[in-house]
C-alpha cells in the first residue's frame, strides 16, 4: 500500500470513529433522573473490572488485542444506547451484555467462536443460552449492525505504516506495535481515556512508544512523515492525552507484560534534567525528573501555570 492509499484509509477511518462509531459518554447521563436507582448503577471501577476479566479470557484463547478492542467498543456504544442505557442499572443484566459483546465480536473477528453455551457457562448458570442469542440481537439492532470500528491497534499499524522502512526495520516495528498495543488496553480500561478517539490515542501512544526506544528519531523527523495527522490535534491535547496513557502504565502494575512497563516507564522517567516532548513548545508543557533516588517525575504545564501531575516511583523502577 502506498502512502497515499493509507493516508486515505486513515481518513475514511477517521470518518468512521466520528460518525457511525461515535463514542458517547453514557455513565454521565441520568445523574439527576429520578426514575433510576444510582446506588445500584454499573460505575467505571465495574466496567474496568469486566474488561480486565475480558482480557484474561482473550488471552487465553490466543485472540487479538483488537478483538478486544472492538468488544469494548461495542459494550460502550451498546451502554449509550436507549435500549442500553438500563442495563446499567441491572448487574445481571451487565453481565450479559458484556459476555455477548464479546461473544459477538469474536464470532465477526475470529477462526475460532465462542459457543452461545460456553458463554452462558461462563455466568455460571445466571444466564442460558437463549439469553445470550436474545441479547445478540437487542445490541446488534441498537448498534445498526455495525460491528467492525476502527481501533486504536489498526491506526497504530498505519501510523508506522507512514514511517520510512529505512528508519524502522521489521524487528523494530514490531516492538513499536506490542508498545502501542499495551498502552491501548490500558486506555480501554480507563473510561475517560476510553472515551477519546482511538486516533488520538493510537497517535499519543506511538509518540509515546518512540520516545521510549533507543530509535535516532527527532520532532522533524516525525513531522515529515506524520505532519499532517498531527496537524489534526491541538499539541497540548496530544502531549495531555500521553500524559495520561503514561500514568496509566505507572499505576498499572499488574497489567500487562513487565517488560513493555518498563520500557515505557524511560518516557517518563528522564536521564536529563528536561526534556521536551515532541511536537510541542517549551513554554507550553515540558517534562522535569527530578535528581534524587526517589523517582519523582513532574509535568508542568507553564501556559495555564498548572501542575498536571506528580508521581513517585518506586527505587528499583
Amino acid at each position: 500500500m502506498s502512502q497515499d492509499q493509507t493516508l486515505d484509509l486513515v481518513s475514511t477511518l477517521i470518518r468512521q470513529e466520528e460518525d457511525a462509531y461515535f463514542k458517547w459518554d453514557y455513565l454521565s447521563v441520568d445523574q439527576h433522573d429520578d426514575r433510576y436507582s444510582s446506588s445500584c448503577k454499573m460505575d467505571s471501577s465495574c466496567r474496568r473490572s469486566m474488561i480486565a476479566w475480558m482480557k484474561t479470557l482473550v488471552d487465553f484463547c490466543h485472540y487479538s488485542g483488537d478483538t478486544l478492542e472492538k468488544t469494548v467498543s461495542c459494550l460502550d456504544r451498546y451502554l449509550a444506547t436507549p435500549q442500553g442505557r438500563t442495563v446499567l442499572y441491572q448487574p445481571e443484566q451487565f453481565l450479559l451484555a458484556v459476555l455477548t459483546c464479546l461473544y459477538t465480536t469474536v464470532k465477526i473477528h475470529e477462526r475460532q467462536a465462542l459457543e452461545p453455551e460456553s458463554i452462558a457457562k461462563l455466568s455460571r448458570g445466571v444466564h442460558s443460552k437463549a439469553s445470550v442469542e436474545k441479547m445478540e440481537l437487542r445490541i446488534l439492532q441498537a448498534l445498526q449492525w455495525r460491528g467492525n470500528p476502527p481501533t486504536s491497534i489498526t491506526f497504530g499499524q498505519l501510523y508506522l505504516d507512514l514511517l520510512p522502512s529505512d528508519w524502522v526495520d521489521c524487528g523494530e516495528k514490531q516492538a513499536l506495535i506490542d508498545l502501542v498495543q499495551y498502552q491501548t488496553y490500558l486506555a480501554s480500561l480507563d473510561y475517560s481515556l476510553s472515551m477519546q478517539k482511538p486516533s488520538a490515542i493510537a497517535l499519543a501512544a506511538l509518540l509515546n512508544a518512540l520516545e521510549s526506544t533507543s530509535l535516532r528519531w527527532t520532532t522533524s523527523m516525525v513531522e515529515t512523515n506524520l505532519g499532517s495527522l498531527l496537524s489534526g490535534y491541538h499539541p497540548y491535547d496530544l502531549l495531555q492525552l500521553r500524559q495520561a496513557l503514561l500514568q496509566e502504565v505507572v499505576s498499572c502494575e499488574s497489567s500487562g507484560d513487565s517488560t513493555l512497563r518498563q520500557a515505557l516507564l524511560q518516557t517518563t522517567i528522564s536521564t536529563t534534567p528536561t526534556t521536551s516532548v515532541p511536537h510541542s513548545s517549551d513554554s507550553m508543557l515540558s517534562i522535569q525528573s527530578s535528581n534524587s533516588s526517589s523517582g519523582m517525575v513532574r509535568v508542568v504545564s507553564y501556559e495555564d501555570n498548572m501542575t498536571a501531575l506528580a508521581m513517585e516511583e518506586d527505587e528499583t523502577v
